[in-house]
């Protein structure tokens, strides 16, 4: 019985099964990290926001949230 189940288990790591169904929960997490960056630059004046989206060493994430904060406050919108 556990030879089966290790044959499937193994069978699945190779077809990349196993793997597809993490890589959803990383996008998740990618997601909810963005989120929070996002919430935490909302208090952040013009000039911070530049120095963070400047800087390479920032986390990627940061950088993301800090590129939609400046827009969603700073870039005027465009009537249709």
């Amino acid at each position: 019985m556990s030879r089966v189940i290790l044959f499937f288990l193994s069978l699945a790591v190779s077809l990349g099964l196993v793997r597809a169904a993490s890589c959803q929960y990383l996008i998740y997490e990618d997601k909810m990290q963005l989120e929070i960056f996002h919430q935490e630059l909302q208090s952040a004046s013009k000039e911070n926001l530049i120095t963070i989206i400047k800087a390479k060493e920032e986390d990627p994430f940061r950088r993301a949230a800090a590129v939609r904060v400046l827009a969603e406050k700073y870039l005027e919108k465009a009537d249709p």
